[in-house]
């Protein structure tokens, strides 16, 4: 129980950083998705029930308040927590490359995963021109900002996944 009271804190916590601090690393109309960061690192380590969970609760809260479409997020975050769950069960998740290597996958699907989701329900909308560039920015951006926050997590937690090149 401790172990998921602290991590539905660290998504709350990411979630208002997002709003707050967040804000100003953007480059451009592109800032890291410190959430989205967060659920990969947690959904690496979950199975996939309790990664849907994860997902689905920072998903409603991401929508709730952001203002945008109510349960966009939380599908999308959802699904993405149920393929890294067992993405998580099938490979080698404790080097810090693979990941990143997964965070920039989980960011590049997201966002054409939110295409897709606006095209069919928003198809007039003026944004997606800015939502395809967000789509090939974002998981370079997110990589690298997602790779401290990895390095943080894993000392914090006193987990060995940082391994140098042939130690495991």
């Amino acid at each position: 129980m401790r172990r998921i009271l602290w991590a539905l804190s660290l998504i709350v916590l990411s979630l208002v950083l997002q709003t707050t601090v967040f804000n100003s690393l953007k480059i451009g109309l592109v800032k890291p998705d410190l959430p989205l960061i967060i659920l990969v690192f947690l959904f690496l380590a979950r199975s996939p029930v309790e990664a849907m969970f994860f997902g689905f609760f920072a998903g409603l809260l991401e929508d709730i308040l952001s203002g945008d479409i109510l349960g966009m997020s939380a599908l999308v975050k959802t699904v993405l927590g149920f393929l890294i769950g067992l993405l998580g069960r099938r490979i080698y998740r404790d080097r810090i490359s693979v990941q990143v290597l997964i965070l920039w996958g989980a960011t590049l699907v997201q966002g054409l995963f939110f295409f897709v989701l606006l095209e069919l329900f928003m198809p007039d909308c003026s944004f997606f021109e800015e939502l395809k560039r967000m789509i090939f920015i974002l998981p370079f951006y997110n990589a690298f900002v997602g790779f401290f926050i990895f390095y943080a997590l894993n000392r914090l937690l006193g987990r060995s996944r940082i391994n140098a090149p042939g130690k495991g």
